[in-house]
């Protein structure tokens, strides 16, 4: 079974980051006396939908997809996963940022190595149990006779 809240908690440590890295700015460049502005539920809502939404397109794609495939079974480097994924180490390091950016993963600068974060590893158990159910649900299709 998948752990939504871990997901679900992974994303709300992205949104606590922006909304402190808005506080700073705010509080550097805009109006240094004036105190940060709360979100309203609705908003906070829609900026956690958004976040979600944003978090799934970020790991459907393809390269990110490998990557956290290939993170599942253990931490890499970024030089490992340039090699394996046949990507210049500067775009090895984009994708990867996405998905830090998207809670998904972390990185060591001190070990240079690149891991799945909870939630990443949630998400990967995730796309695992729906391909596993559409595999064998696709299985016991053909066992019966075809399609309809």
């Amino acid at each position: 079974m998948v752990d939504a809240a871990a997901i679900g908690a992974g994303i709300a440590e992205r949104i606590k980051a922006i909304r402190l890295a808005l506080d700073r700015q705010q509080a550097f460049v805009f109006a240094p006396d004036e105190p940060p502005r709360e979100l309203a539920a609705a908003e906070s809502a829609a900026t956690a939908e958004h976040l979600v939404l944003r978090a799934l397109r970020t790991a459907a794609d393809p390269v990110n997809h490998g990557l956290l495939m290939r993170l599942r079974d253990d931490d890499s480097s970024l030089a490992e996963l340039s090699r394996r994924f046949e990507l210049s180490p500067v775009s090895t390091w984009e994708h990867v940022n996405d998905l830090i950016q998207n809670g998904l993963v972390g990185r060591s600068f001190e070990r240079d190595l690149v891991g799945l974060s909870e939630a990443g590893r949630e998400y990967v158990a995730f796309v695992e149990a729906i391909i596993e159910s559409a595999t064998a649900t696709a299985a016991a299709d053909s066992d019966e006779g075809g399609g309809r």
